[in-house]
Order: C-alpha cells, then sequence, then structure tokens
C-alpha cells in the first residue's frame, strides 16, 4: 500500500507538472499576441507623434489620421491590385504542371536521368470527397484563428496607441512608490529601444522591398513592384522572412524558364548578403544592436514556444530582454556602465 500511495502522488505530481507546463505554453502565446499589441501601439503611436509635430490634431485625431491612411492605403490596394494579382496567379497555376513536366523530361536527359523513374512517382490517390472537406475545414479553422489573433492585435494595440500615458500610470502603481521612478525610466528605456528597433527594420525592409523590385523589374519578372513589397514585408522576421519571400517569384520566374528562375536566385541571394551585412549593421549602428546568435536563439525558443506568431515577434522580445537585463541587472544591481567595455573584452 506504501509503494501504491507513492506511486499515485508521484503521478499526480507529474500530471500537475505536466498540465501547468503546457498552460505555461499556452499562457505564452496569449502573452505574445498582447506583446504584438504593445510592438503596434508603439508603432502607431511614432507616427501619430510625426504628425501632431506638423499639423494642429490632437494626440488621439494623429492616431486616427494614421488609422484612416493604413486603411485607405488598403483598400486602394484591394481594388487596384487585387484584380492584376489574383488574374496572374490563376494564370501560374495553370502553367505549373507542363512546367512540372518540361523540368522533369530535361532532368530525365541530363546525366542522372538513368537514375531515375520514367515518370515522376506520385505516391498519392485521388482526394475523396471527405479528405476534401476535412482539409478545408482545417484551413479555415486555422485562418479564423488567425483573423482573431489579428483582431485582438488590432483593437488592443490601437487603444494602447490612444492612451499610452494612462496605460503606463496603471502600470506604475504596481511597483512601489520607493521605485516608481526608476520603473518609470525604465518603461522610457523600452519604449524608447522598440521604438528606434522599429525604425531600423523598417528602413531595412523598405530598402530590401524597392532593392527586389527594381531587380525583378530588370529581369523581367511578372508583378515585381507586388512582389517587392512582399519581399520587403516578409523581412520583418530576420533569418526565417527572406527564405519565404523568395518562393513566389522563384515560381514565378520557373514558369518562364529556368535561366529566369536561376536569376531570380542570384538576386536574392545578393539582396540577402546586402541586407545581413550592409544595410541591417550600418542601420542598426544608430539603432539597436542585436548579436545574430542572440537573434536565432531568440526565434528557436521562443517560437517553440509560441508557434509562427513567437517566430515574428521574438527579435523584439529579445530587445526587451535585453534592455531590462541592462536596466535592472546590470545598471541597477551591478552598477556597471555600459558605455565603456569591461576591461579584458575583446
Amino acid at each position: 500500500m506504501r509503494f501504491a500511495s507513492r506511486a499515485l502522488i508521484a503521478s499526480t505530481i507529474a500530471l500537475f507538472a505536466l498540465a501547468l507546463g503546457l498552460a505555461v505554453v499556452r499562457g505564452f502565446s496569449v502573452v505574445m499576441l498582447f506583446f504584438g499589441a504593445v510592438l503596434l501601439a508603439v508603432f502607431l503611436r511614432g507616427l501619430a507623434d510625426l504628425a501632431d509635430r506638423y499639423t494642429p490634431l490632437s494626440a488621439r485625431l494623429s492616431v486616427g489620421l494614421v488609422l484612416l491612411v493604413f486603411v485607405a492605403a488598403a483598400a486602394l490596394l484591394g481594388i487596384f491590385a487585387a484584380p492584376v494579382v489574383a488574374e496572374r496567379v490563376a494564370d501560374v497555376a495553370e502553367r505549373v504542371p507542363d512546367a512540372a513536366a518540361g523540368a522533369w523530361e530535361k532532368l530525365r536527359g541530363s546525366g542522372v536521368g538513368q537514375y531515375l523513374p520514367e515518370k515522376p512517382i506520385n505516391g498519392g490517390e485521388t482526394l475523396t470527397a471527405q479528405q476534401i472537406r476535412d482539409s478545408l475545414s482545417a484551413i479555415m479553422g486555422t485562418a479564423f484563428g488567425a483573423l482573431a489573433n489579428l483582431a485582438v492585435v488590432l483593437i488592443v494595440g490601437v487603444y494602447l496607441a490612444l492612451s499610452p500615458a494612462r496605460y503606463a500610470r496603471g502600470a506604475l502603481h504596481l511597483v512601489p512608490q520607493d521605485h516608481r521612478e526608476r520603473a518609470g525610466e525604465v518603461l522610457d528605456a523600452l519604449s524608447s529601444s522598440l521604438g528606434w528597433w522599429l525604425v531600423g527594420r523598417l528602413a531595412s525592409m523598405a530598402i530590401v522591398g524597392v532593392g527586389s523590385a527594381v531587380g525583378l523589374a530588370l529581369l523581367g519578372v511578372p508583378l515585381p513592384w507586388t512582389l517587392g513589397a512582399l519581399t520587403g514585408l516578409l523581412c520583418f522576421v530576420p533569418f526565417v522572412g527572406p527564405l519565404l519571400a523568395l518562393a513566389p517569384p522563384l515560381l514565378f520566374a520557373w514558369v518562364e524558364s529556368g535561366s529566369l528562375a536561376l536569376a531570380v536566385l542570384a538576386l536574392y541571394a545578393v539582396v540577402q548578403v546586402l541586407e545581413s551585412y550592409v544595410i541591417t549593421p550600418l542601420i542598426q549602428q544608430r539603432t539597436v544592436l542585436l548579436p545574430a546568435a542572440l537573434v536565432i536563439g531568440s526565434q528557436t525558443v521562443i517560437g517553440f514556444a509560441a508557434g509562427p506568431v513567437g517566430v515574428m515577434l521574438a527579435v523584439p522580445l529579445a530587445v526587451v530582454v535585453m534592455v531590462l537585463v541592462r536596466e535592472l541587472y546590470v545598471k541597477g544591481i551591478l552598477g556597471d556602465d555600459m558605455s565603456e567595455a569591461p576591461e579584458g573584452a575583446g
């Protein structure tokens, strides 16, 4: 009986620990959504401050003006660009089977053709109606969840941007009075660092997007400016984003010719090298410097805990962690001035 009791207690503790771990992981996803809202609020507030500086509008009306500009831009894109993009995508989709067959025949005629079967291995049967319904249900569920998360980020982000001081005061009331002044300084440092990081990322995204669009236009790839804009947006996520951005232009070029696909691959390799080793380092010298190992590590760990949202927000979260470590531990506890490197540092 004693052994059975101990086994029952151990099993209960293990199950409780597992449940707690799962709750932390799920809760972390929610935390990342609210962090995305904070990042959006910093972005909107920065643009609103510019509008407030050059217009007679109040702070709240400036936020409304920024939102109105973005909504109008999205509506214009939907009206004028969406039909052209949809038509081009449908054309590419029709040409993919012929392009794949032609590529297979060329591969069969090459030196490695003797090791390949006469036809591509299909490996699957025709999908049944139930399988199609299940796939569509899964896609719709994922899309609905993504839209719900996006709605939460947008709504919370707008409210934070409209009254940032109110929420900052609320957060400071959670800190003992003797430490509120220092807590306010830390909040200011966090806001400044996130703002400068956003400036750096937006500048890098704009340069990469325009450079990619110009290169694609010179190569004759369809929809160069649309693909360039997509490349710039996806470059918000370091390392992972550029790989995702390569797929659409590479597919568009591949259905035209293999040589054009190779040219697009070379173009994106050059753009990525320039972005990683020239553009971003030069911008980060005046904004927030993040070591590459910290960027990759944060994307891996936070992405594991929060999924795709965690990968997108891992780098700004790493900025927050760096600022907290600097302000609370290095300066607050160690009393070290980080303006000078410690002795013996290489």
